[in-house]
């Protein structure tokens, strides 16, 4: 089946709702496949086509600072190439920030070699989850995954 290899870009950036201009024309000057951001802090009023041009699929988790009643931090970004088959896995997720995401290297299940992205983001406190309690919950819930014959699927 051959090799094969991601050129993956992650980063903590600690908020993009005012850098969203120097992020996309930093990603426009240089060619990831994969790229996996925390805490975004991105909110619903700002468009996926701010941050990325049409080379790539986005899938977010934005914190929901209703319920949490914060104004600033967490939230998750995937984005990947669209020349890969790719789908999200929201039944991965856990109580943790994070975003699931499995790329396929054919259309041909029977050929198809795949790999499982996880980005994920831990903080302080999460909907009255100690950073504890969030990383128990993400580690149970990888368990389950590994164990299982999802991750085969």
């Amino acid at each position: 089946m051959g090799n094969y290899s991601f050129n993956i870009y992650h980063q903590n950036t600690r908020g993009l709702r005012t850098k969203t201009h120097v992020f996309k024309r930093n990603l426009l000057l240089n060619s990831y496949d994969v790229v996996s951001l925390t805490e975004t802090w991105l909110l619903d009023g700002i468009g996926n086509n701010e941050l990325f041009d049409d080379r790539y699929v986005v899938w977010r988790r934005d914190r929901n600072y209703v319920i949490t009643q914060e104004k600033l931090g967490g939230g998750v970004l995937f984005a990947a190439k669209k020349k890969f088959m790719a789908v999200e896995r929201p039944e991965w997720s856990s109580t943790a920030e994070d975003l699931w995401v499995t790329l396929s290297s054919s259309k041909d299940s029977r050929k198809s070699r795949k790999i499982h992205f996880c980005t994920v983001y831990l903080c302080s406190a999460n909907l009255g989850n100690s950073f504890n309690v969030q990383l128990q919950n993400f580690i149970d819930n990888l368990s389950i995954i590994i164990n299982s014959d999802l991750i085969y699927q």
